[in-house]
């Protein structure tokens, strides 16, 4: 969440801004021991080579850059040190791209499930190499998309620079709003595999506790970042009235 000097009281703000770095701190600290042995175990397996797979490395790996901003934004906070969103823009430029490519990623990765469980046969002819490229090329691209709107549409205010402080204006509402819509997607995805899947093979159950492994690590992290918002405004409010 994205809140501005300008829309809310300067107390107001920095606590907010506190309460998000410690909260989102400690998911940071988890992600990094996860992601980190995600990626270790798939680079030294051979039979961890699939698209689905190789795709669950790369978001990983993405989610570790787009985290490891987390251990620099407390130092902005706590010194209560404010920049323009502009230069915040560009100081969390690999961060914030990583966080946009990943989401993406996720949704593809319940994609892949999808058509492997709905339509193995198409699955198995799939040229992987040149499936997991365009799946990283279409995420970029949209990854790139997003940045240059939000350069062209950015509106200058002072903040604490969170990862997405430097989202102002209109694409802040874009940004949660696609953010939003690709988690629905995965939930979607994963229903449908959970369903088609229930009543299939040995194998396919494996698929299926796997699925809900991935669903519910996902649909905890966007509900950590909704819930985490929403209490801190609550509290906040609640010490201004005071």
């Amino acid at each position: 969440m994205s809140t501005n000097v300008s829309e809310v009281s300067l107390p107001t703000y920095l606590l907010m801004s506190k309460i998000h770095s410690i909260a989102y701190l400690i998911v940071a600290f988890v992600g990094w021991i996860g992601n980190g042995l995600m990626i270790a175990v798939t680079i030294r397996s051979k039979n961890l080579r699939a698209p689905s797979n190789i795709l669950i490395a790369i978001q990983s790996a993405s989610d570790i850059i787009s985290t490891s901003y987390l251990a620099v934004f407390p130092y902005f906070v706590f010194s209560e040190l404010f920049i323009s969103s502009k230069v915040c823009f560009f100081f969390t430029m690999v961060p914030i791209s990583a966080v946009e490519f990943s989401n993406w990623i996720v949704l593809f990765i319940a994609f892949d499930r999808f058509i492997l469980t709905k339509f193995p046969l198409f699955h198995f002819k799939l040229d992987k190499k040149q499936y997991v490229i365009g799946i990283v090329w279409f995420c970029l691209t949209y990854t790139v998309i997003l940045k240059v709107l939000a350069y062209v549409f950015m509106e200058e205010t002072s903040t604490t620079c969170f990862a997405t402080g430097g989202l102002t204006g209109v694409i802040n509402y874009v940004w949660f709003s696609c953010t939003g819509i690709v988690t629905v997607g995965v939930v979607v995805l994963y229903k449908a595999i959970l369903t088609h899947s229930s009543s299939y093979s040995e194998e396919y159950r494996k698929i299926s506790r796997a699925v809900k492994t991935i669903l519910l690590f996902h649909v905890f992290g966007w509900c950590f970042t909704v819930m985490s918002s929403a209490l801190a405004i609550i509290f906040v409010s609640r010490q201004a009235n005071t």
